[in-house]
């Protein structure tokens, strides 16, 4: 075969495709149904208040001494009391620990004058009435060198209110897709695609005081959860 019926033969075929496409149309085989990629994606959010039922403390207790181990044990005993109150409030063992022990030098110009030792005991108490005793038993089992870190107060099973969160975002949604959909006068359809996504904004009180004094009041207040629905429906 020569190069000039090789290039006949080419130009023949590409003109039958050619054709072919023109008939079929871009969607498919004549009178064939489409697909429509027209949509709507809308943002939907929910919240609830609920009141916290779990308190997450950090007590720190200091020490200082004339060497390192005079300072660390002196901390480890303030620790262990504070332990020990954590205990008598019937606060389970797994909802204890100790946490940021450090070690450090005290200098008088360039000389070591003593050594302090810090250290903290986490707990979690489920016991929202015992938070306040437990703080005033700490002060007096640690005396003036105790410090409260900071108080976190949380909800431990939020997934009933998690789920009226989420119905509530997903309504919204739809309310926001049927009024867009109305102003662009179309009609809505089919809901292509939820994704979820949630955000717990925390009550916290940091900083109650420095030192823990007795008598301490405390107020868990409310925790407000909030979660988003981002949904996307076809429209027509």
């Amino acid at each position: 075969m020569t190069r000039r019926t090789t290039t006949t033969a080419v130009l023949t075929a590409l003109a039958a495709l050619t054709a072919l496409a023109l008939v079929l149309g871009p969607g498919g085989p004549a009178g064939a149904a489409t697909t429509s990629t027209r949509r709507i994606t809308v943002v939907g959010t929910g919240q609830v208040k609920g009141t916290p039922d779990v308190a997450d403390l950090s007590i720190g207790v200091t020490a200082r001494g004339q060497s390192a181990a005079e300072a660390l044990s002196t901390a480890n005993d303030r620790a262990a009391k504070v332990i020990g109150v954590l205990e008598d409030a019937g606060v389970a063992d797994e909802d204890v620990q100790t946490s940021g022990l450090s070690i450090q030098p005290v200098f008088d110009d360039e000389t070591i004058t003593a050594y302090e030792v810090s250290n903290s005991v986490d707990a979690r108490l489920r016991d929202m009435a015992r938070v306040g005793e437990v703080l005033d038993a700490a002060a007096r089992v640690a005396g003036n060198e105790v410090r409260l870190h900071g108080i976190s107060f949380t909800i431990d099973d939020d997934s009933e209110l998690l789920g009226t969160a989420r119905e509530r975002a997903v309504k919204r949604a739809r309310a926001q897709a049927e009024q867009l959909a109305a102003a662009a006068g179309v009609d809505l359809g089919d809901v292509v695609s939820i994704d979820e996504g949630s955000v717990a904004i925390p009550y916290a009180a940091r900083g109650v005081a420095e030192d823990v004094a007795a008598s301490v009041p405390i107020e868990p207040g409310s925790q407000t959860l909030s979660l988003s629905a981002t949904v996307v429906y076809e429209i027509s």
